[in-house]
């Protein structure tokens, strides 16, 4: 069975899956288009007929997580008035922090080169924009943006356990709630 799932998976998506692997064992700027050729077991020539540099790879890997996080939050669920209660806001962000946290290296990566890999800035902000987007169905565009910003800067930081108050981005989630409530229903 395994054998036949093999069959089709593209070498685009081997490289992107192992530039994943690569990303959880280093960081973006460690890694060169060598380890990723390595360990996509391909050419160079392969590789470069698919991506212009590992900049490039990352950028698509985060497309491709932000795709699936969009298909989690769903655009109906973020423009309803399903944000309305405490237990569905823990719902969503529940889903939220457990695709955060299986794709966990490539939103570091991401959270520690957007502002300097023009491929990963212009990625990321599409994304903010469109997260933003069908969240301001709910409320004004800067307080969609700022609970936006906020959850992914609070999950970045939890997940590099760089502040011993936030441990994990799961033991966040009540904070996470209130904070959404708070924004999105102020009174």
């Amino acid at each position: 069975m395994q054998t036949h799932l093999k069959a089709h998976v593209t070498t685009r998506d081997e490289i992107l899956f192992a530039t994943e692997r690569l990303l959880q064992q280093s960081r973006l700027h460690d890694i060169t288009v060598a380890d990723i050729i390595w360990e996509a077991d391909v050419s160079r020539a392969t590789f470069y007929s698919y991506f212009t540099s590992k900049h490039e790879v990352v950028a698509n890997l985060l497309g491709n997580v932000m795709s699936e996080m969009y298909t989690v939050l769903n655009y109906s669920v973020l423009s309803s008035n399903s944000l309305r209660s405490r237990d569905s806001i823990r719902q969503l962000l529940t889903a939220s922090i457990k695709l955060w946290s299986n794709h966990r290296a490539v939103l570091h990566a991401t959270h520690e080169n957007w502002r300097i890999v023009p491929e990963l800035e212009e990625m990321w902000l599409q994304v903010v924009a469109k997260f933003t987007a069908a969240l301001a169905e709910e409320v004004d565009r800067e307080r969609a943006a700022a609970v936006l910003w906020s959850t992914s800067h609070l999950l970045y930081i939890a997940g590099t356990s760089a502040s011993k108050d936030l441990t994990s981005e799961t033991s966040i989630i009540d904070t996470l709630v209130d904070l959404w409530l708070g924004v999105l229903h102020p009174d």
